[in-house]
């Protein structure tokens, strides 16, 4: 990790996010350099990108579990023309 990189880490395990134009006015670096250095962390696990910043991977808790129904559309049509009722059963 490079001191840029160190410096992003920092302000996101203080605030646990920040945007793109946060951290180019407090670092003063390039947006395409700062995208290109939030890119290469996220591949490393120290963060997750968000739609125009990061997110502190340290500040995440656990999310909750999400229930996971099969849909029509998950499932393979010949399975879908055997009975749809069929389908709706085994829920």
């Amino acid at each position: 990790m490079n001191d840029r990189q160190e410096k992003i880490f920092a302000i996101l395990n203080k605030r646990g996010s920040a945007s793109i134009e946060q951290l180019r006015q407090e670092i003063f670096a390039s947006e395409a350099t700062l995208r290109r250095d939030l890119t290469q962390m996220e591949q490393e696990g120290l963060l997750i990108r968000t739609w125009g910043g990061a997110v502190s991977t340290s500040n995440i808790q656990s999310a909750p579990l999400r229930l996971c129904v099969p849909t029509p559309t998950s499932m393979p049509k010949t399975q879908l023309q055997e009975s749809p009722l069929d389908f709706w059963r085994t829920i």
